[in-house]
């Protein structure tokens, strides 16, 4: 999964085909994280202790979701997106944000580079501190996606 948003019509994640579910946002990401063996809120707890920080973190589901946010929860347009499908993250003219996932497919965002791209940073972070705690670091995307980040 690359993203995931808020629609009039509902939830809409977005892989190599776009889907739209009838769910809140928070209820499907509490599902999701729910599926790998804890709740949304407590995702959110675990990521701002291990990042020593309060207020928007990104949060870890599983080994192949990721998840950080251009925006409050709360806000309507917010947008979720998978820390382990992005390429790169691009400032663009007109204040906007490009992220380019790893298939080449484009986002683009009208949110500050500045403030997605710590984000972006704080996930990878997270990812990073999880995954040497578990030694999982064998899987072929994950040091693909960390290494530049790591050596």
């Amino acid at each position: 999964m690359k993203y995931v948003k808020r629609t009039i019509q509902g939830i809409q994640t977005k892989d190599y085909v776009s889907e739209v579910e009838n769910s809140s946002l928070k209820s499907f990401l509490n599902r999701l994280c729910l599926m790998n063996g804890s709740t949304y809120d407590g995702r959110i707890e675990s990521s701002k202790f291990l990042l020593h920080t309060k207020g928007l973190v990104p949060f870890y589901v599983s080994n192949e979701m990721v998840f950080f946010s251009s925006k409050n929860i709360r806000e309507f347009d917010v947008i979720f997106i998978n820390t382990i499908r992005v390429l790169k993250v691009v400032s663009v003219t007109n204040g906007k944000v490009k992220i380019v996932f790893d298939d080449l497919d484009e986002l683009l965002l009208n949110v500050s580079f500045n403030k997605l791209y710590r984000q972006y940073m704080l996930s990878k972070e997270i990812l990073k501190r999880l995954l040497w705690k578990r030694k999982c670091l064998h899987l072929p995307y994950i040091n693909r996606f960390l290494h530049g980040y790591l050596v």
